[in-house]
């Protein structure tokens, strides 16, 4: 059975850099990667990177990481990432966050930008992401949008 959420965001892939967005966005968005950054980390996991939003910055502030894995639930989204950025240092894998597919405490730095709304079962994925940090490791979650509330 075809994941709903999955089909969309493939959908969008190709356009998803051309949508309309919020004037300030890459301001903010490095903003948020500069907060994020925990020096020494040596891997990182971007969790719902889509077309790499996150990417040119991570690689500029996290230049002591020798693997940045850019992580969805979107292939499409993932091939598109690959074609703006490739790179050595560079992993993707295309799969849910709700059950990543790596072994216990291999990450120093995981963030969640702009993809915990998406997700059904939020702590089924929070434990996921907590099982695959190191001690010590730190975990960002950002979104550009608020709820107004």
């Amino acid at each position: 059975m075809t994941n709903p959420r999955q089909a969309y965001f493939n959908d969008l892939a190709p356009e998803w850099d051309y949508l309309p967005a919020l004037p300030d966005v890459a301001v903010r968005t490095r903003n948020f990667v500069e907060r994020s950054n925990a020096p020494g980390a040596l891997r990182v996991l971007d969790v719902g990177c889509g077309t790499g939003v996150l990417l040119p910055y991570l690689l500029s502030y996290c230049r002591e990481a020798n693997c940045v894995v850019e992580f969805d639930l979107a292939e499409a989204m993932l091939r598109v990432n690959s074609v703006k950025f490739p790179g050595g240092r560079i992993g993707r894998v295309c799969s849910d966050a709700q059950i990543l597919p790596f072994t216990d405490e291999c990450f120093d730095l995981v963030l969640c930008f702009g993809v915990l709304p998406h997700l059904d079962e939020k702590a089924v994925a929070l434990r996921h992401i907590f099982r695959v940090m190191r001690p010590g490791g730190v975990f960002c979650v950002g979104h550009l949008m608020g709820s107004g509330s």
